[in-house]
């Protein structure tokens, strides 16, 4: 995903994937965001999706991907965030300013408040840190805070309860790559590749998990298509 969020654009993405869906079904695992902001609701709209397709986020280059502003909506909602320091950047969400210079205060402050309520509520819904929500609302819209690996290992690489789902479906526990770490730091050889052979079983299990939602996804996006 390229450019700026613009109204309309989860329509246009359902359409391509529906266009080319055994592309979407057989690769569409990954979401690579390139991406510097726009319009937050349509974001976060395009982020429900990204979740119930079970699609990661992937950002593993900072120099070339990165989800700034509005796309940080997409990225919190992905029920798995692959990212390295300084790829995913926020700050407060902000109004069209020809909108506001020709407007009143007292519609404005409602405005903008019901719109910080709706970010907090749906940012606290997805389990990010309070602090971390509170640092994006300080920063003014022309600057940005960039997360750095503190950040995002605090976000978590996976939803919660996606975490516990594919645990539960793949029978494995969840947390293995800490686990795994720990192993290693603490020299247990036959102890970590013990939990190198369970991971990787589990991620057999977990990418057929996602494809067979992708493709239930298609079929609903063909079925909703037919019924128009």
């Amino acid at each position: 995903m390229k450019g700026q969020v613009a109204e309309g654009d989860l329509g246009r993405l359902l359409r391509f994937l529906r266009e080319n869906s055994p592309d979407f079904v057989d690769h569409g695992g990954r979401a690579v965001f390139v991406v510097d902001g726009g319009d937050v609701a349509e974001a976060t709209r395009i982020g429900h999706f990204l979740r119930d397709a079970l699609i990661e986020a992937w950002l593993p280059d900072a120099s070339s991907t990165r989800c700034v502003s509005a796309c940080f909506f997409m990225f919190a909602n992905s029920v798995s965030r692959i990212a390295v320091a300084d790829s995913v950047g926020v700050h407060r969400p902000y109004f069209d300013a020809t909108v506001l210079a020709g407007a009143n205060p007292e519609p404005v402050r409602r405005r903008y408040e019901s719109l910080l309520r709706d970010v907090r509520n749906n940012l606290d819904e997805l389990l990010v840190p309070r602090d971390l929500t509170e640092k994006m609302l300080a920063t003014p819209w022309n600057e940005t805070y960039w997360l750095s690996r503190e950040d995002l290992d605090r976000l978590g690489e996976t939803q919660a309860w996606f975490e516990d789902f594919s645990a539960a479906r793949c029978g494995v526990e969840p947390r293995l790559k800490q686990r795994l770490e720990s192993a290693v730091a603490s020299g247990f050889e036959a102890e970590a590749q013990a939990l190198r052979t369970e991971i990787e079983a589990a991620a057999k299990c977990a990418v057929e998990l996602r494809k067979r939602q992708r493709q239930q996804i298609i079929e609903k996006l063909t079925l909703d298509s037919g019924t128009k």
